[in-house]
């Protein structure tokens, strides 16, 4: 009688072709990470020290502080996705791709939670604008 051992399912080894894939998404990420941290950074400053043009330099600034905060904890992951993978791949560490993966989990489940609050958000105006339109 046959059996299946899939134990061997953790003890994959990868190829320089999945490396270089690897190394190029963990390098790009950390790109956006950096960038997307910079532009949170920079559109703060512009509405703190910018012309106030519309008048609402308040709701103006509490929202890029709400966005900086949200997408810095989400880009937080993506970072530490970015980094743990170019060390895992450097070092051929095990330990170091699991919590490359691990924080791509949580990227990845940060960024479903807040596109279904979102659609959910626009599903409502949707609604309460057919029922106030008449």
């Amino acid at each position: 009688m046959e059996t299946n051992n899939n134990d061997n399912l953790f003890d994959l080894e990868f190829d320089q072709i999945i490396k270089s894939h690897m190394e190029s998404i963990a390098k790009w990420g950390r790109i956006i990470a950096y960038v997307a941290f910079a532009s949170y950074a920079v559109n703060i400053v512009v509405i703190i020290f910018g012309k106030n043009v519309a008048g609402s330099m308040a709701g103006g600034l509490a929202g890029a502080i709400f966005t900086a905060i949200l997408g810095g904890i989400l880009n937080y992951f993506l970072l530490k996705f970015s980094n743990h993978t170019l060390m895992a791949i450097a070092n051929n560490s095990e330990l170091d791709m699991e919590k490359a993966a691990e924080n791509l989990n949580y990227y990845n489940k940060m960024t479903g939670i807040l596109l279904i609050i979102v659609f959910s958000f626009m599903v409502l105006a949707f609604v309460f604008a057919g029922l106030f339109s008449r």
